[in-house]
C-alpha cells in the first residue's frame, strides 16, 4: 500500500476505507477514536449533555470524530456520508452500507471467498493464516459461522505440500 492509502493521525494510521476493507478499516479507526476519546460518542454510549459547559467539550469531541471518520474514507465513499455531521449516524450508515457480512448475500459471498482462498506464492504462512482467520472473525456473528474445524481443514488442505 502507498502512503495515500492510509489516513495518518497523531494516535495512529488507518487504511482508508474502500469497498473491500471494511473489517480492517473499522477495527483501525475504532482504536484511533478510542485514542482521541471519541469512541463512546460514535458507538452511541455517550450522548450530548444538556449542561452547556459540558456540551461544548462534547461537541468538540463529536466534531473530531466526524472529521476522523470522514477523513479516513476514500473520496469515492465519502458520498455515502457527505452532509452527515453526527458521528454515531455516520458510523451506522457506513456499517450498514459497507459491512457486506451483515446481509445474507454478503455472508454467502464471504463463505464463497473463504472456500476459494488459497495459499499464494508470495504469502508467508502467517499472512495466509491471518487471512483465513479474518473470514472466521467476520462471520462470527451470523447464522452461517465458520467453525474451528472449517478453518483447520481449510488451512491444512490449502497449504502447498512442502509446508505440511
Amino acid at each position: 500500500m502507498q502512503a495515500a492509502d492510509y489516513f495518518v493521525t497523531k494516535t495512529g494510521s488507518v487504511p482508508r476505507l474502500t469497498h473491500t476493507n471494511f473489517a480492517a478499516w473499522s477495527n483501525a479507526i475504532k482504536y484511533v477514536l478510542i485514542g482521541t476519546d471519541c469512541w463512546t460518542i460514535v458507538n452511541g454510549e455517550e450522548v450530548a449533555p444538556l449542561d452547556v459547559d459540558h456540551y461544548k467539550e462534547f461537541s468538540k469531541r463529536a466534531n473530531r470524530a466526524v472529521s476522523l471518520i470522514y477523513g479516513s474514507i476514500t473520496p469515492a465513499l465519502q458520498a455515502y456520508v457527505g452532509g452527515i455531521t453526527d458521528a454515531a449516524l455516520m458510523w451506522t450508515k457506513l456499517c450498514a452500507t459497507m459491512d457486506i457480512v451483515q446481509n445474507e448475500s454478503g455472508s454467502t459471498f464471504m463463505h464463497d471467498k473463504f472456500h476459494h482462498e488459497s495459499f499464494l506464492p508470495q504469502d508467508t504462512i502467517d499472512q495466509y493464516i491471518s487471512r483465513i482467520l479474518t473470514y472466521q472473525e467476520r462471520l462470527a456473528n451470523i447464522r452461517q459461522k465458520l467453525s474451528d474445524d472449517d478453518v483447520i481443514t481449510k488451512l491444512l488442505t490449502a497449504l502447498p505440500p512442502p509446508i505440511i
